[in-house]
């Protein structure tokens, strides 16, 4: 996992910390997880507490909630750098 969002986040490069990110951990629905919420926590805390949702397309669980988290990230990133 951390392999894959360190790579991910080093391609957004200088600016990283002006650009709203979120992480969706998919397949939620799933009994047999590789990814526990505690590794899901810890990895958020690691990287500066970007938010982090267990999501499930396939039962459309928390969708709606990440992509709107999302929205207001960007709305308010858009605020603060026009009143800069």
């Amino acid at each position: 996992m951390a392999g894959h969002l360190k790579e991910a986040l080093s391609n957004i490069g200088e600016g990283a910390d002006q650009v709203p990110v979120l992480l969706m951990a998919n397949k939620s629905d799933l009994d047999d997880h590789n990814v526990t919420s505690e590794m899901l926590k810890s990895w958020s805390e690691e990287h500066k507490d970007i938010p982090v949702y267990e999501v499930s397309a396939k039962n459309n669980t928390n969708i709606d909630a990440a992509f709107e988290e999302l929205t207001r990230r960007i709305v308010s990133a858009e605020s603060e750098s026009k009143s800069n």
